[in-house]
């Protein structure tokens, strides 16, 4: 989502304050081997970005539980994102 499309949707008055966004995983790690072309910063700056810019926008996701090169020691990353820590 580019700050354009963010700078669009706040600007539209009639715009839903509400987004879906995939919550891919918590590592960067991870994301590079699912070939994800962003980075866990990156996600969460986006987030930032608009809740700094639409009023009283919310969030919902899906979250991948299980990828083959996952094991438990990338579930505290997990966590830690899907809570923004």
């Amino acid at each position: 989502m580019t700050d354009d499309i963010i700078e669009t949707m706040a600007s539209l008055p009639n715009m839903v304050n509400h987004l879906h966004l995939p919550f891919q995983a918590g590592s960067d790690r991870i994301l590079e081997l699912m070939k994800r072309n962003y980075t866990k910063a990156y996600y969460l700056n986006r987030i930032e970005k608009l809740k700094a810019k639409i009023k009283d926008i919310t969030f919902s996701t899906d979250i991948i539980s299980r990828f083959s090169h996952r094991n438990r020691r990338g579930l505290p990353a997990y966590f830690r994102c899907s809570t923004n820590r």
